[in-house]
């Protein structure tokens, strides 16, 4: 249920830029995406690594049964990132005009205004999400996401038309606000829960003893225990730093991205017409991508604790990273074909009324090239889960700083030569090499059996088909069916195929196929 909280929130938050594009335009959403790279950034800084650290140390104490100093971890952590957040966001409110200027578009400048608050936001939410998620209690922490989601969705919209009528620098504005006011509402939430919880401990804990359930008691108020703040932290940041280290690659390599990108192509073609290629690279086409992402990202979440379950017990892990990396690939290499194929009419049926139809030629050429990420970071999904479970976390974090390295250079390179392609291609290569990198550090550290026909060869061929029956469908229903309704019909071609195709190719083994939702119902029934 928890999974499927967060699954939710995630394509929330990837469904929320198309409206969004739309109300405020390609050269608005460049705005709000230059926002954000730093803005990350500093998230990661202040607070990107604690959930985790938070997490384990609460853990540690609540299982030796120490509630009190776990409580403590809760308090001093907060203290200390809630200081640490405020200063970060106070350097960001201050320099704004002077971090807009070097990314090239001062317009930008106002919005850093009204998404600095939330850093401070985001440090206290990440520690009580940390606290709860070390107690077990992993409700509060996926409620708060999904609410999070909501309350953007709804008041950054809101926001933002309202404020349009002043210019779409104040647009922006408007929806950076939304997000602000979303972290400002999980945080209270979350507080309240804990609020709730505190007080329904004392009253348990003036009930008779006999009376009490081991269930209920969640908190408990015993003497405080003899914990040393210095101690806390240190414990909580031996974790947290190299967490937050490994997680700094990619927002830094997208503050570059921002740099170079805008500066770059202003210089050939006009601010105004780089803010809008900018945004619509990081806003459309990136969204797309990565809502096939958020489901692939699921079977990895799943694949963790299965790995470090089967390595506790001195077992191998290569059938179920083997399967993990197949259902992947059977998810994303189509997910990459629909991407390619039908580019065009879906950003012209979601982005018509936003953006100029050369604007949607552009996009299709950028989402057709930029869908093969999809591919590549299922894999590196599988591969780090699987890493991760051995104690090998740091191999898949140097691996995508060599990625990033890539990127970074090739973007430079690329840039002035075939303009925002340049970009699209600098990031694919990016997870190109990462995938690459990952694959090898897996085969060196975890032996993998795998059938490269089931596993390679079937999603990719199954893939392709569908790919061509797709492309075939579309233009013979485009002849006779507004672009709407060709699109559907078209869909529903490929993704008949793609089955057909994986079943003809035999990709999936009897027992794998038992495991489906669907097909596991039908043959338990057929069974009794």
């Amino acid at each position: 249920m928890f999974a499927f909280i967060g699954m939710t929130a995630k394509l929330i938050g990837a469904l929320y830029r198309i409206p969004l594009t739309n109300i405020m335009g390609a050269e608005g959403i460049g705005l709000y995406q230059m926002v954000f790279p730093l803005y990350t950034v500093l998230l990661t800084v202040t607070s990107g690594g604690l959930p985790p650290a938070v997490s384990k140390v609460t853990a540690a104490f609540n299982a030796r049964g120490e509630h009190a100093a776990s409580r403590k971890t809760l308090g001093v952590t907060i203290v200390t990132v809630g200081g640490f957040s405020l200063l970060a966001a106070l350097i960001l409110m201050l320099g704004r005009n002077r971090i807009a200027s070097i990314q090239g578009n001062t317009m930008a400048a106002v919005a850093y205004l009204g998404i600095a608050p939330s850093i401070f936001l985001v440090g206290v939410i990440s520690v009580l999400r940390g606290y709860y998620q070390g107690s077990h209690n992993m409700l509060p922490s996926a409620l708060s996401q999904l609410v999070e989601q909501v309350i953007k969705l709804a008041a950054g919209l809101y926001l933002c038309r309202y404020f349009l009528r002043f210019g779409v620098a104040y647009a922006v504005l408007g929806a950076v606000l939304g997000v602000t006011a979303s972290e400002a509402v999980a945080l209270l939430g979350l507080l309240l829960w804990y609020a709730l919880n505190v007080a329904v401990a004392k009253h348990r804990a003036r009930v008779p003893l006999n009376a009490m359930t081991e269930a209920a008691a969640e908190i408990s108020f015993a003497a405080p225990m003899r914990v040393k703040r210095g101690s806390v932290l240190r414990s909580v940041y031996k974790i947290a730093v190299p967490v937050t280290l490994g997680a700094l690659v990619i927002p830094v390599t997208q503050v570059i991205d921002s740099i170079l990108v805008i500066n770059v192509l202003s210089g050939l073609f006009g601010t105004q017409a780089a803010t809008s290629w900018y945004g619509l690279l990081n806003g459309p086409v990136n969204s797309l991508i990565n809502m096939p992402v958020v489901v692939t990202a699921a079977v990895s979440t799943a694949l963790l604790p299965k790995v470090s379950a089967v390595l506790s017990t001195g077992g191998a892990v290569d059938r179920s990273a083997a399967r993990a990396l197949k259902y992947s690939l059977l998810l994303a290499l189509p997910s990459f074909a629909v991407l390619a194929v039908f580019a065009r009419p879906i950003l012209s049926v979601l982005y018509a009324r936003s953006l100029a139809r050369e604007l949607i030629g552009l996009g299709a050429g950028l989402l057709s090239i930029g869908g093969l990420t999809v591919v590549y970071m299922a894999v590196i999904q599988v591969c780090t889960a699987v890493l991760q479970g051995a104690d090998r976390a740091a191999a898949p974090a140097v691996n995508l700083l060599i990625g990033a390295v890539v990127k970074v250079l090739l973007t430079v390179a690329l840039l002035r030569v075939i303009g925002i392609y340049g970009a699209v291609a600098a990031s694919v290569a990016c997870y190109g090499v990462t995938a690459v990198l990952d694959v090898v550090s897996l085969t060196r550290r975890v032996p993998l059996s795998v059938s490269l026909w089931r596993t390679f060869v079937s999603p990719l061929l199954s893939a392709a088909l569908s790919a061509a029956a797709g492309a075939l469908s579309l233009w013979l229903f485009g002849l006779i069916l507004p672009p709407l309704f060709a699109l559907v019909a078209a869909a529903a071609v490929f993704i008949v195929v793609f089955i057909v195709a994986v079943f003809l190719t035999r990709a999936l083994e009897r027992d794998e196929l038992i495991e489906l939702p669907l097909v596991g119902r039908f043959a338990r029934r057929r069974n009794k």
